[in-house]
């Protein structure tokens, strides 16, 4: 399963402009048939461990499936200690961006102190039950408005406010925008209905036309991504500004959470079933359906945000597909920023460019 990869982004240019846009990467391996046979039980546990990009999401979404294909029910205390894991990690994978990689967007140095608290944090929940993060991880204002947003990032000195600064000044608020529109919200069993397609699993799309997953689609309604989308679209504003929306949720629930218990996980039963599973990612939703016979797998299929984004006619082509050829490099890399944190970049031009 794909952990942290790299994508390769060849792009043809003629006449000053991007003609077209061709990604290269592994493809989607097909986990599931590495696990048909097996106890279904033991096929959760390697699925946790079979990715590097978002173990704890891939964990909580096998075993659950498993569970919804059984029929068994979780423990209420277990299941709440399992969404604290969840946007724990979460939290961990947005700060490694806000602190390692948005600085080296902009020409800042890397702030790895912060990360390292956000991971002992990390380490306290496992062991204690308990998120401990004696210092706000950033200071955030709680913008409603674009207007508030700017006025936030000018009156902060810290990377967040650096990378919404620099957006505003160097006029790339609405950069990265196109065609193709945002995901609504997907069920388990929207995931169930469609995965018997294989076409559909090697490049998701709804009703024929690929989607764009991630915080942006997911906080539509919160009040300052939807400002964003109306004045300046589905840009990198509205992608940056979504994820520092999503950071600041996560950091609230897990705050408020009283001391989190948990469950050891019942023994899972050798009966038959069919269930999914969606886990939200950082990346967006992250799904697993599952068929059980027996307690044993006759089939598993996993569908990643991965497969969304970089869909052959996804949000990344449809973003630079069109675009003057100046600054492709730069322009490319900050939209596979704000599209996918757990991936680095490799951009080839070819033909006549000033990039």
């Amino acid at each position: 399963m794909r952990g942290d990869g790299e994508l390769k982004v060849e792009i043809d240019v003629a006449d000053g402009l991007v003609r077209r846009v061709g990604l290269v990467h592994p493809g989607p391996e097909d986990v599931g048939r590495r696990v048909v046979g097996a106890l279904a039980e033991d096929a959760a546990l390697w699925m946790a461990s079979a990715s590097s990009a978002d173990p704890v999401a891939h964990a909580v979404a096998a075993r659950s499936a498993v569970e919804n294909a059984l029929g068994v029910v979780v423990d209420r205390a277990e299941a709440r200690f399992r969404e604290a894991r969840v946007r724990a990690e979460r939290v961990e994978r947005h700060a490694y961006q806000l602190f390692l990689d948005w600085p080296g967007l902009i020409g800042h140095a890397p702030k790895s102190r912060a990360l390292r608290r956000v991971r002992e944090a990390q380490r306290a929940l496992l062991t204690d039950g308990r998120w401990k993060l004696d210092t706000p991880l950033f200071d955030w204002d709680e913008p409603t408005s674009v207007t508030a947003l700017a006025r936030w990032a000018m009156e902060h000195d810290e990377a967040a406010a650096w990378l919404v600064r620099y957006l505003f000044e160097h006029e790339l608020a609405s950069a990265g925008q196109s065609d193709v529109p945002l995901a609504p919200m997907l069920s388990a069993s929207w995931f169930a209905s469609r995965v018997k397609d294989r076409a559909f699993v090697r490049a998701p799309a709804i009703d024929g036309t690929p989607r764009e997953v991630g915080p942006v689609a997911s906080l539509v309604d919160h009040p300052l991504v939807g400002d964003v989308l109306r004045t300046n679209g589905a840009g990198l504003l509205a992608r940056f500004s979504a994820r520092l929306v999503a950071l600041a949720e996560d950091l609230r629930w897990l705050a408020r959470a009283q001391r989190l218990r948990q469950v050891k996980p019942v023994k899972l039963p050798l009966r038959s079933g069919e269930g999914a599973a969606v886990v939200e990612t950082v990346r967006g939703p992250l799904a697993h359906v599952v068929e059980v016979t027996a307690g044993r797998v006759a089939a598993w299929t996993v569908v990643s945000p991965w497969q969304w984004n970089f869909h052959p006619r996804g949000a990344l082509v449809g973003a630079l597909t069109g675009t003057p050829a100046s600054g492709l490099q730069e322009r490319t890399r900050w939209l596979v920023a704000g599209l996918e944190p757990s991936v680095t970049c490799q951009v080839v031009v070819r033909g006549p460019s000033s990039a």
